[in-house]
């Protein structure tokens, strides 16, 4: 045992010595050549590369290369700087890099630039910078399954050296962007998330904002003091003003575009602007860490409460949806669409039967057969009027079906998919509830707005070769409506079905920031924000 505490001492005594050294030999460097105007700029330049120099600005062994490849590929000529003048390109870079969250890179990737830093220190670490940004975009930012940083890797500097050559035809900005992910709805959140941090400041201050009933002498006041803080309002702003900032405002967060100001719309005015722009880094960094996409799929964003029916690289269909409360929360999952249920029966699940339908039985014996619900034991139907009610106060002992129709909770028609979860795409009698921009309010399935017309477009696509078509279509699914019977329509190939969980989006128009309802990206936030 005195053997073994001894060795471990002496790692240890050996281990600090070393990070001892190695502090010493970064903080040790001699860099007093910079200031010697007997040495070239040629000369300075050329120690400055030298790799314990490079490493005593910060530099990894994988930026030194990237940095090393660049600048061989410059012929070893400055980029940034001439003399201790900035170029051109230099200004251009310098302004990219002010804030690289505008690109989905937050700053902590990058390393900080002193006000002491030589000209030539700066024209290096900007070429360091700028190839680690693009790294960023090609290779990732966050390790979702270890919650953790993925290892910076910078972009190899000959290949971004000849990308340079866009620069021509288009601006640095642009290049920029383009190093992520080619899909469209990437490339449309990575345009609009730039244009956005152009004409908004990213404010930092955290609201506490309350309703007018909790807050009613400053209410309006308050609101107005958030709103010129994240600059959709400036102080002088008249009554007609201040009703289109919250317009303007609440459309960007994705709610109904009107001047009410209700939970929601609170709930986003207290996120400061920057958080928001950082859960758009990890929306970028999930949308490019995605598998490459199938030719048919069904892509479904909680955050937005959206469904996507993809097929031919076309987007065919799109609903609004209704997703799980903050108590019932919706998954994230993968799976496969393998029927179209017409007239489905709901097997209640377990917890909903403890909490909502044993309480409402005991409060009204007609309960179960107003809302057409049947109860088993195993396969046996059991008559409600049997059984005494008031004994139980949980664990529901029976099993409860609710016939179909279009009283059913499924409505008239569902997207089966297996998943551990128990949860499916389906039908609601509760139609009011799309109009609203929050749509939380389910047990944890996904209620869909247009179910039967996103069923029919399925089944136009459903193997459409001559050979291997489904003998039911579109108009198979009116018949089967028609007669109201429960009737499953297998499909000829199932459809891969992505349920996800990305809180900032884009079209072609514009970008939404949506809120994180379910708080599952705070922890990203802290790790990207302390990284």
């Amino acid at each position: 045992m005195t053997r073994f505490l001894f060795l471990l001492l002496t790692l240890l005594l050996y281990s600090s010595c070393n990070s001892e050294e190695n502090a010493k030999e970064i903080e040790h460097v001699d860099k007093s050549f910079l200031n010697d105007p007997s040495i070239s700029d040629k000369e300075k330049f050329s120690r400055a590369l030298d790799p314990s120099f490079l490493k005593s600005l910060g530099l990894d062994d994988k930026q030194k290369d990237a940095v090393l490849t660049f600048y061989k590929e410059n012929a070893f000529k400055f980029k940034n700087y001439v003399k201790d003048s900035i170029t051109k390109f230099g200004s251009t870079v310098e302004k990219c890099l002010s804030e690289p969250l505008q690109f989905g890179v937050p700053k902590s990737r990058l390393i900080e630039l002193k006000k002491n830093n030589h000209w030539i220190e700066k024209e290096i670490l900007m070429t360091s910078n700028l190839l680690s940004m693009v790294g960023v975009l090609k290779n990732g930012l966050l390790d979702f399954e270890q919650k953790k940083l993925k290892e910076l890797i910078p972009l190899d500097g000959k290949e971004f050296y000849s990308q340079l050559k866009q620069l021509d035809t288009i601006p640095l900005s642009k290049l920029i962007i383009k190093q992520g992910s080619i899909d469209t709805n990437y490339q449309y959140l990575a345009q609009h998330l730039y244009d956005f941090c152009q004409n908004y400041p990213l404010d930092t201050h955290t609201y506490s904002l309350k309703s007018k009933k909790e807050d009613t002498l400053n209410f309006e006041k308050n609101i107005k003091s958030c709103l010129v803080s994240k600059g959709f309002l400036n102080n002088k702003a008249t009554d007609l003003e201040f009703k289109k900032a919250i317009k303007k405002f609440k459309l960007y967060c994705g709610f109904n575009e009107d001047s009410n100001i209700d939970d929601a719309t609170l709930q986003a005015l207290n996120e400061s602007t920057y958080t928001k722009v950082v859960r758009a880094s990890i929306a970028l960094d999930k949308m490019r860490q995605r598998p490459a996409n199938e030719k048919k799929f069904v892509r479904v964003n909680l955050p937005s409460f959206e469904l996507f029916y993809v097929a031919d690289d076309t987007l065919r269909s799109r609903n609004r949806i209704i997703i799980g409360k903050t108590t019932n929360q919706t998954p994230e999952l993968e799976a496969t669409i393998n029927r179209i249920v017409c007239y489905p029966f709901w097997k209640v699940p377990q917890s909903i039967a403890d909490k909502e339908i044993l309480p409402a039985v005991k409060a009204n014996s007609n309960y179960l057969s107003k809302n057409h619900y049947r109860i088993y034991r195993g396969k046996t139907e059991i008559n409600p009027s049997s059984v005494s009610w008031k004994k139980y106060s949980k664990n529901f002992p029976y099993t409860v079906i609710q016939d179909p129709g279009p009283h059913n909770s499924l409505g008239i028609i569902k997207l089966e998919f297996y998943n551990s979860y128990n949860v499916y795409v389906h039908d609601t009698p509760s139609k009011s509830l799309f109009k609203r921009g929050y749509r939380s309010f389910s047990h944890g399935c996904m209620r869909c707005e247009n179910p039967v017309e996103l069923a029919k477009t399925i089944l136009d696509y459903d193997s459409i070769r001559p050979k291997n078509r489904n003998i039911f279509v579109r108009d198979s699914i009116d018949s089967i409506l028609h007669r109201e019977i429960n009737f499953s329509i297998p499909l000829k190939k199932s459809i891969p079905i992505f349920v996800e969980y990305i809180t900032v989006s884009a079209t072609k128009e514009f970008l939404y920031f949506h809120l994180d309802l379910y708080k599952r990206e705070e922890e990203y936030v802290k790790l990207l924000i302390g990284g």
